[in-house]
């Protein structure tokens, strides 16, 4: 199976989500990452291999240093794609009147049993955006802390 898609209006995950995702062993090939530009402040910026002589995806978390940190940034929707294909773990983005979003996971019956987590209130975000970035940080943090205190 292919684990590669661009879309054409393509939004890429945060910085936050795309170290996450890392943590929790994220391994897609991927065009864009996010790349250490100054050591000193830990500023990052996403770059892409779209505009180079090789352009194909890349798991990019395996130039990861403490020294430079590098992370693979997938879009949002591939990033729930993996969350949903390897751990288990369905997000659903549910549309309301008047054009608001929340959302919430669903576990699949191949997660995890110590992946479950505690519901919490989820406010209504503007855009089906908004609400896939706060699942995708909010439920990665949640089994980044889960796997740390069963350690």
């Amino acid at each position: 199976m292919d684990n590669f898609y661009q879309p054409s209006h393509a939004v890429y995950v945060t910085r936050d989500i795309a170290k996450l995702l890392t943590t929790v062993g994220f391994d897609w090939g991927c065009t864009h990452y996010w790349e250490c530009k100054d050591i000193s402040t830990r500023r990052m910026v996403l770059r892409s291999t779209l505009d180079t002589n090789n352009p194909a995806p890349y798991n990019f978390n395996l130039w990861n240093s403490p020294t430079s940190p590098t992370y693979s940034a997938p879009t949002l929707d591939v990033a729930a794609r993996w969350l949903r294909e390897v751990k288990g773990i369905a997000l659903n983005i549910t549309a309301h009147d008047g054009g608001r979003y929340d959302w919430h996971p669903v576990y699949l019956p191949h997660s995890a049993p110590d992946i479950y987590f505690p519901l919490h209130t989820v406010p209504l975000f503007d855009t089906y955006e908004e609400a896939l970035r706060d699942a995708l940080y909010i439920t990665l943090r949640n089994i980044t802390q889960l796997t740390t205190d069963t350690n």
